[in-house]
């Protein structure tokens, strides 16, 4: 569950929303305040546990992608500008 924790501090708000949702739909107990939403892993269901891991999975896949095409992206520019001057 450290992992699972781990991963999902790394998502991003829209990404964290997508998890609210889930718990929302699997009728999962949750906390809600001025400080966001929190769960206990402890509460909820292994099906749910499940579906929070895969997307979580899924979505750190796609940040991963995202990173190495900035830094593709960085590498182009860079190469470009030094090659024009």
């Amino acid at each position: 569950m450290d992992k699972l924790r781990s991963d999902i501090r790394g998502l991003n708000h829209d990404q964290l929303v997508e998890i609210y949702n889930i718990l929302r739909k699997t009728e999962s107990p949750f906390t809600k305040n001025s400080n966001g939403v929190f769960f206990n892993t402890a509460d909820l269901s292994v099906a749910t546990i499940d579906i929070i891991k895969d997307y979580v999975n899924r979505a750190t896949e796609e940040n991963n992608k995202f990173r190495e095409q900035d830094v593709l992206i960085s590498t182009m520019k860079r190469d470009y500008a030094s090659a024009t001057v």
